[in-house]
């Protein structure tokens, strides 16, 4: 005989009532060998990812650990680590996930990528007070040093524009130090991110402006490395698919990235005219 429990849930359903978007339904596992968790590794990048009183949140961490309620499999806790050693243990090890990653064409090989969590412009930014300088594509071409942290996706899509003035460094906040000293010209970054390294850095988001028209649109994602069995990818992504469609997605949104929305739809890396 049907539990009273049973009876009800027939009922809403035969009404057309639905559990609400929040309520997450684990799927079946994907097989009995499954009960392994999936790893999962970032990278400092506020407001995405970074340590607060010693615990890793952000919009991208957040934002896993509920796509993670709608998978079949364990998760552990987000590990920081830096972003170079992230990719290779992404790349090298199956059931271990990175993030957050730009996706470039280079790329494509090495990973299954789970995105887009978040898109977002790139301009490059110079300070307020070095008096309006360059603005287009070739005026930025001649200024004497651009810094940008090497092997990023906004490096290689200036090596791609031709681009030879570049200062390499370390990683973004030891760029925007450089153009605060009066050291580089200017520097290309994220539209979201800035301000956040900024003080971080101890600097003045006020201090710098955007120079010019936004060089591309950065889609950043979660991977995978080819050695994870696709099926797990797949789940993530369906799980993003359903997020991103529910009241959690605009909380996190709104509550990191202050509703930001980029401009309107622009090439991503690599697929720019050389």
């Amino acid at each position: 005989m049907p539990t009273p429990l049973r009876r009800r849930s027939a009922l809403l359903t035969a009404l057309g009532v639905v559990a609400a978007p929040a309520v997450a339904i684990r799927p079946a596992p994907l097989s009995e060998a499954t009960a392994r968790p999936i790893r999962l590794l970032t990278h400092s990048l506020a407001p995405f990812c970074y340590e607060q009183g010693g615990r890793v949140t952000g919009f991208a961490v957040d934002l896993v650990r509920e796509l993670a309620l709608h998978t079949s499999r364990p998760i552990e806790a987000p590990t920081m680590v830096p972003f170079a050693r992230g990719l290779v243990e992404a790349e090298q090890h199956a059931d271990t996930a990175f993030f957050v990653v730009a996706r470039r064409p280079e790329r494509e090989a090495q990973f299954h990528f789970v995105g887009p969590l978040f898109e977002s412009d790139v301009l490059f930014f110079a300070r307020k007070d070095s008096g309006g300088g360059a603005r287009t594509l070739d005026e930025l071409r001649g200024l004497k040093a651009i810094a940008v942290a090497r092997g990023n996706a906004d490096h290689a899509f200036l090596i791609r524009l031709g681009f030879r003035n570049l200062q390499l460094t370390t990683d973004q906040t030891q760029a925007l130090k450089m153009l605060a000293s009066g050291r580089v010209d200017a520097a290309p970054m994220s539209a979201v991110v800035m301000p956040e390294l900024a003080t971080q850095a101890g600097l003045n988001p006020a201090d710098f402006a955007a120079v010019g028209e936004p060089l591309y649109q950065s889609s950043l994602h979660l991977v995978f490395s080819r050695q994870t069995d696709p099926r797990v990818p797949a789940e993530w992504q369906r799980a993003l698919d359903i997020v991103k469609s529910s009241p959690v997605y605009q909380r996190l949104h709104l509550t990191y990235l202050k509703g930001y929305r980029p401009s309107a739809s622009r090439p991503q890396p690599g697929r720019q005219p050389t």
